[in-house]
């Protein structure tokens, strides 16, 4: 099980975030051109279902478009998923998947320790507020600690 720290112990942590998946993301952040094949294939199940484990704590009622093929679409893409401690994206299961998209160490081992997400799902929800502004943070490339 993740342990959930207090607001004032516990800082959100992003991942996946690249700057091609919204116009308005600070283009000092990484691009994910440089990310593709990074994961290593073993990785790449393990890491999916952990993703697609994840709390809905956002939802976007609309679809992002797959970097690398223009032509597809991904429902509810811009979407943020937590674990209560890392915040991501939930078109980037399909990165994953498909792309092989790289990830950092500490997520992977973070995410093989626990293998999904197995906190309490209300108390992460419940924290909506706390998540969106991590990840906006993130995303003009403001640490949120």
């Amino acid at each position: 099980m993740v342990e959930l720290l207090s607001d004032r112990e516990q800082q959100m942590k992003v991942v996946g975030l690249f700057r091609e998946l919204d116009s308005h993301i600070n283009q000092a952040i990484q691009t994910i051109y440089d990310m593709v094949g990074k994961l290593q294939v073993d990785n790449v199940t393990a890491m999916t279902t952990y993703l697609r484990s994840g709390v809905p704590v956002f939802d976007v009622m609309e679809a992002s478009v797959d970097p690398f093929d223009r032509s597809v679409q991904i429902e509810g893409g811009p979407s943020l998923m937590s674990d209560g401690v890392w915040i991501w994206r939930n078109d980037l299961a399909y990165l994953v998947e498909r792309y092989k998209v790289g990830l950092p160490d500490e997520f992977v081992s973070h995410a093989m320790k626990h293998k999904v997400v197995s906190g309490d799902k209300k108390i992460i929800a419940s924290k909506w507020e706390k998540i969106v502004e991590a990840y906006e943070l993130a995303e003009k490339g403001i640490r949120s600690d």
